[in-house]
C-alpha cells in the first residue's frame, strides 16, 4: 500500500473521530431545562408550536427524545467515518467506497440544508445567524464542522474519485448486475 494512502488513511480517522467532542452528551442539561421554561412562559412562541396545550414535562420528554436520536444519528456518521478509514489501511478498495459514499452523503445534506435555508422564508438570515450567533460563541466548532469539514469532504471525493477506484466501483456495479 502506498504510503500517502496510509497517511491520508490516519487523517481520515482522525478527522472523523475530532466530531465526537461536539457531541451532545445523553445526561440532560439544566441549560434544556431553562429552554423549555422560556418557551412555556413565551406566549408569541408557544402560538407558532402545535403541540403547545401538552404540558412541560411532555414537551422535554419529546425534546430529550429527539435530541438522543439526533445524537445516535451523529454518532453512526462518525463511526462510519472512522470504520472508513480503518478500512482504507487494511482493506483498501472497501474502505475507498465506503469513504466516498459517506463524504457524498454528507455534502448533499449540507448543500440540501444550505439551500433550504437559503429558500425559505427568512432566506439568508437563517445562514447568517450561523456566522452570527454561533461563531462568535463557538467559533472551533463552526470553523471545524462548517468549513474545515467541507473542504475535506470536497478532498477526500478528489482524491479518491481517481481512476482506480472508480474503475473498481465500475466492476463491482457490473458484478452486481451480472449476479441479479
Amino acid at each position: 500500500m502506498p504510503t500517502h494512502l496510509k497517511i491520508f488513511s490516519l487523517i481520515t480517522i482522525v478527522f472523523w473521530l475530532s466530531f465526537l467532542a461536539y457531541l451532545p452528551p445523553f445526561i440532560p442539561e439544566p441549560n434544556v431545562k431553562g429552554l423549555i421554561s422560556e418557551v412555556e412562559e413565551s406566549k408569541e412562541m408557544m402560538k407558532l408550536v402545535p403541540e403547545s396545550n401538552k404540558p412541560p414535562d411532555v414537551i422535554e420528554a419529546e425534546f430529550h427524545h429527539q435530541l438522543k436520536i439526533a445524537h445516535m444519528k451523529c454518532a453512526v456518521i462518525i463511526a462510519l467515518g472512522a470504520v472508513s478509514g480503518l478500512l482504507m489501511l487494511f482493506r483498501k478498495r472497501s474502505g475507498q467506497i465506503l469513504a466516498i459514499a459517506l463524504c457524498a452523503l454528507t455534502l448533499c445534506y449540507f448543500v440540501f440544508s444550505v439551500v433550504a435555508s437559503i429558500t425559505g422564508p427568512h432566506g439568508w438570515d437563517s445562514i447568517m445567524r450561523l456566522f452570527t450567533i454561533f461563531f462568535p460563541q463557538h467559533p472551533l466548532m463552526v470553523i471545524h464542522n462548517e468549513i474545515i469539514g467541507t473542504i475535506f469532504k470536497i478532498a477526500t471525493l478528489v482524491y479518491l474519485t481517481r481512476k482506480s477506484v472508480s474503475r473498481h466501483f465500475s466492476k463491482v456495479i457490473s458484478r452486481v448486475e451480472s449476479e441479479t
